[in-house]
């Protein structure tokens, strides 16, 4: 059962988006019209830093001196709540990180976004590859600001003490797993992958396409991983003997026994891997490399702002979030900000403009100037734009997938069920969410088809 790709080929084929009709949209040119009224723009993030905010504003009010742009400061253990509170009382910023935009969606607090996609042409600056990962039921409701490429944090140490080759700074998924099955040496305690480990850190989860749930290129991907789980090459299922007596108690990748191990990059989480203390730990030397592409791209996280449904100045507001974020003087301005502050980011541009990214090189930690050379399209993480995402999540990790590594159950019979029970949860969330539920909007699941059994996958 090495491949299942087929099986669910005819039932991806059956599922059908007709995307809702916008309502009769504005010229262009009154999209990009700014008022000269005095007014005020209020302001929201729960991951930027608020001093880099507040110098992001004042050159906003340097060019619109009619607006003035209130920067909210939000503590961000409480950032999810104090949002929701706001939304009570018709209270939003006008320009917010919601975090989960799906949720935001489904509480009807963002305008959809389309119209000025279009009539904007500093838009087509932005990746295509990372929009296309950002859209719910085929509309943007929110833009990408931050981009943050998960990365492969690779033990060299451990490559010359079993003479492997290292892998090249533009690997594939092929060349991964050539380095998995010849580096991993669970004899001696060494793991090509560590504990927490599976195919979300290479692909969207369930091969979610921005619409739906494929569940490919990320079903054969899982049968790989877990087969390697199995086999013990990761720390995956080490037992609980093993990580008592050989780590007493702790991870065998803080103890330099994981050769390959991914990172998701929030612009602070890698400090340590950047500055050596995480070397001195483990006694190891550590490279920091792009993730292996699937098809030429690799899983990133997106930090992403919207506009709120209750925004008077939705035009401003959109004006407001280029130099907030994702425009080229945002940019250029936030990469200075870095660099003087002696901030090792870990964030690249969500643009295509060869100016920033040299700049971004430029300026960036020098342990990370290969990485950012090298590394691949980036294609969002699901986990802020797929419906019910968490849910999900949950389902696969703590019900489905023990299962399977128990061998009570098949990949191939699981995701048959997960096949429809997850796309299920996505036309549910159509049918709930207010921006959709009265539009018109169609989606089709494999619900009435049947289904194919283990036998039929085996």
């Amino acid at each position: 059962m090495k491949k299942i790709v087929s099986l669910f080929l005819a039932l991806a084929m059956v599922l059908g988006l007709v995307p809702a009709v916008v309502a009769d949209e504005a010229p262009a040119s009154d999209l990009l019209t700014i008022t000269t009224e005095e007014i005020t723009l209020r302001y929201a993030s729960d991951t930027q830093d608020y001093e880099l905010c507040l110098l992001l504003a004042d050159e906003f009010m340097k060019d619109y001196p009619n607006i003035t742009v209130e920067v909210l400061e939000m503590d961000i253990g409480t950032y999810a709540d104090s949002l929701a509170n706001l939304a009570s009382t018709q209270n939003l910023p006008d320009v917010f990180w919601p975090g989960k935009i799906q949720y935001a969606l489904l509480n009807d607090w963002l305008m959809c976004l389309d119209p000025w996609y279009a009539a904007d042409p500093d838009a087509q600056m932005i990746n295509k590859t990372i929009l296309s990962g950002t859209v719910i039921g085929g509309r943007q409701y929110c833009v990408p600001m931050q981009n943050a490429p998960t990365s492969m944090i690779v033990n060299k140490t451990i490559f010359d003490m079993y003479n492997v080759e290292l892998p090249s700074l533009t690997w594939t998924w092929e060349e991964y797993c050539y380095a998995m099955e010849n580096v991993s040496h669970p004899e001696d305690y060494y793991y090509g992958a560590p504990e927490s480990f599976d195919a979300g850190f290479f692909t969207t989860e369930w091969g979610w396409d921005g619409n739906s749930y494929t569940f490919e290129p990320w079903t054969e991907l899982t049968e790989t991983i877990e087969d390697w789980c199995a086999r013990g090459l990761t720390a995956v299922t080490i037992s609980e003997d093993v990580k008592q007596n050989i780590f007493a108690g702790n991870s065998a990748s803080s103890q330099g026994h994981v050769a390959m191990e991914p990172l998701e990059n929030y612009g602070w989480n890698s400090q340590a891997y950047l500055d050596g203390t995480w070397e001195a730990q483990t006694g190891s030397e550590l490279l920091f490399y792009p993730m292996p592409t699937i098809d030429g791209k690799q899983i990133t996280n997106i930090g992403s702002a919207a506009i709120a449904k209750s925004c008077k100045y939705p035009n401003e507001a959109w004006e407001l979030m280029k130099y907030m974020g994702w425009g080229k003087k945002a940019n250029l301005i936030s990469q200075q900000y870095y660099y003087d502050n002696e901030i090792a980011s870990t964030y690249m541009p969500v643009i295509d403009d060869e100016e920033v990214w040299e700049d971004c090189k430029a300026k960036a930690h020098p342990r990370m100037v290969d990485f950012i050379s090298n590394v691949g399209e980036c294609f969002p993480k699901n986990d802020k734009y797929s419906p019910d995402g968490d849910g999900r999540r949950i389902n696969w990790l703590f019900v489905i997938r023990p299962k399977v590594q128990d061998g009570s159950r098949t990949l191939a019979d699981a995701v048959a069920e997960m096949y429809t029970k997850y796309n299920n949860a996505v036309a549910n969330y159509f049918k709930k969410c207010p921006e959709f539920k009265d539009s018109g909007y169609v989606f089709s699941t494999a619900t009435d088809l049947d289904i194919a059994t283990v036998s039929d996958a085996e």
